[in-house]
């Protein structure tokens, strides 16, 4: 083999070695570039929780708790029970403040209780159990759409 066809199999060699590696970088660049945007999403989506507590000053009131968990605002906020829920005096949840007004802004870390029912006593006469699902929005209309089990078990016992 002379010099000339040994220079060009190098050259052939290191070109597909350089293809190689710069396609290997790419796909690494690909997935810190797909990372990124995960982070960016993280940092400024928000993200509802609803749940039902005691409050201390009340320890025998129940109160909807809503919360944005989130880094970024909430906005539009529309929600929906099912099955309805009553309290003692047949007012349903759904016709209630809040829930059926919505919220146009929750900020991030912010919360709202939302008085539920007059004492655990009341919830033997009321659903045990109701699903209440929210519909929002981030800061660019993009939608967000979550469900929550409301258990009244976890109080049982209580009275």
């Amino acid at each position: 083999m002379d010099t000339t066809t040994f220079l060009t199999i190098l050259s052939v060699v290191a070109s597909v070695a350089l293809v190689v590696i710069t396609a290997v970088y790419a796909c690494l660049t690909r997935g810190l570039v797909q990372e990124s945007q995960k982070m960016r999403e993280t940092q400024t989506n928000p993200n509802i929780g609803i749940w039902i507590e005691q409050r201390e000053e009340a320890p025998y009131n129940i109160h909807l708790v809503i919360k944005n968990v989130g880094l970024g605002p909430a906005y539009n906020l529309k929600f929906t029970v099912d099955p309805e829920f009553k309290d003692k005096r047949g007012k349903a949840l759904s016709e209630r403040g809040i829930i059926k007004n919505g919220i146009s802004y929750l900020a991030p870390n912010r919360n709202i209780h939302f008085y539920l029912t007059d004492s655990i006593k009341d919830t033997k006469e009321m659903p045990t159990r109701f699903e209440i699902a929210v519909n929002y929005e981030n800061a660019i209309k993009y939608p967000f759409s979550e469900s929550f089990s409301i258990d009244f078990s976890y109080f049982s016992g209580l009275d």
